[in-house]
């Protein structure tokens, strides 16, 4: 009988990390202080989202808790789309100013490089 082991993501997530803070780090050595801004921002609405996910969906592995598998599926990803728009909710409420184009644009690079780096790990 095989069994389904949770994956491990965090290696991809402390990457992905490193590199947004990096990317920031050096922005604001160039004195672009409101792009950084926007790329820890765009991070942030992707990155806390994904680990709500990651930490619901995989409570419950195997046949014998299928209904609690399909279900926390379900309740991660809604809460992941809810949380994603409350971060950005938040941060044009509380994070001005910064540059909006930049922010959806290192938001969709987080989540694409997300994307890539979990293909490849299958």
């Amino acid at each position: 009988m095989s069994r389904i082991s949770k994956p491990n993501i965090r290696p991809i997530m402390m990457t992905e990390m490193a590199a947004a803070l990096i990317i920031a780090s050096i922005l604001v050595l160039f004195s672009q202080i409101e792009v950084a801004k926007s790329i820890i921002i765009g991070f942030v609405c992707f990155f806390l989202p994904n680990i709500f996910f990651t930490l619901r969906v995989w409570r419950y592995t195997g046949a014998k808790y299928a209904r609690q598998v399909a279900r926390s599926f379900y309740v991660a990803e809604a809460g992941k789309y809810s949380l994603t728009i409350v971060c950005f909710a938040l941060s044009f409420k509380l994070a001005q100013p910064f540059n909006v184009a930049i922010l959806f644009t290192s938001y969709v690079v987080f989540l694409m490089s997300h994307q890539m780096a979990l293909f490849k790990l299958r």
